[in-house]
């Protein structure tokens, strides 16, 4: 990366070694029939589907049993403020009250509701909750808390593939520390096959030699279905269309160009683009 850009660029938020992350019930067995498995690490609801959802809707078309980790419940966002106000304009949900807690439920259904769109069963989708109150990094997604989730699920799915942010061309931090942290678990061979997502508003920043993944006709069909869930208004059912109100220009901008951009290696093949390189940090 340009010297310049190192100049603006965050810094990860390390955290600290002594706090350990658990997962709330026991992770599941490990294939045994041989399919791939592909588990992707999501800083935020809205991220899975904004930046990895081609990817997911691929690999589920394939067969490939698909993982998806959420790293944060998003309980923080800055959308808060402007879904209150809509509240409070005349209707039949003017009585309810957000809090925290009930920002994130609603943020982790539209999740849950994505992902069941881009093909992933629900069995199969965890939710780490590294933002909320006594863990390590407070609201932020430190890199030391997404090891300790990436690692628990690389020692019981030893061959997977596995996907979260970059850990370059990211200016987010959460999204930035989830890359970091998978890098650090790739370079100790704690992980073998890793890849990386760039987020659309990052797509001009210099990163690692990357692809287009582009979708095939169910997959974008399935990634289509997938963003409606982050719009949907229906506060009677709990769902305030939280995503797109707090990133509307991505879900606009992906509307127009459903790709993903992704660097590193792994089983996941992308459709074969001639790759642009920028340089490994």
């Amino acid at each position: 990366m340009a010297a310049e850009e190192q100049a603006g660029a965050p810094a990860p938020v390390v955290g600290s070694a002594s706090w350990l992350w658990r997962p709330a019930t026991p992770l599941p067995e490990p294939e045994v029939r041989g399919r791939p498995t592909d588990i992707f690490y999501t800083p935020h609801p809205d991220d899975e589907t904004l930046s990895m959802g081609v990817l997911i809707a691929a690999a589920t078309q394939r067969g490939d049993r698909v993982i998806v980790v959420g790293l944060s419940d998003g309980r923080t966002t800055g959308a808060m403020r402007s879904v209150d106000d809509r509240l409070a304009r005349p209707g039949p949900w003017t009585t309810h009250v957000l809090t925290q807690d009930g920002i994130a439920a609603a943020r982790v259904g539209e999740l849950r509701r994505a992902v069941a769109d881009l093909g992933v069963m629900p069995e199969n989708v965890f939710l780490a909750h590294l933002d909320a109150p006594g863990t390590d990094g407070g609201s932020t997604v430190t890199v030391a808390e997404a090891q300790q989730v990436m690692r628990a699920f690389a020692e019981r799915f030893p061959g997977a593939t596995h996907l979260t942010m970059s850990f370059v061309a990211e200016r987010q931090l959460d999204h930035l520390d989830s890359g970091v942290a998978l890098k650090n678990l790739r370079d100790a061979g704690v992980v073998r096959s890793a890849r990386w997502a760039v987020s659309r508003l990052w797509w001009t920043a210099a990163s690692p030699a990357w692809s287009w993944v582009r979708p095939g006709t169910v997959a974008l069909q399935r990634v289509r279905r997938a963003l409606r869930e982050y719009r949907v208004w229906n506060p009677e059912l709990g769902e305030y269309a939280i995503g797109f109100t707090s990133v509307r220009s991505q879900f606009l901008a992906q509307a127009q160009d459903t790709r993903d951009r992704v660097h590193g290696a792994g089983s996941m093949e992308p459709t074969p683009v001639s790759p642009r390189h920028g340089l490994y940090p």
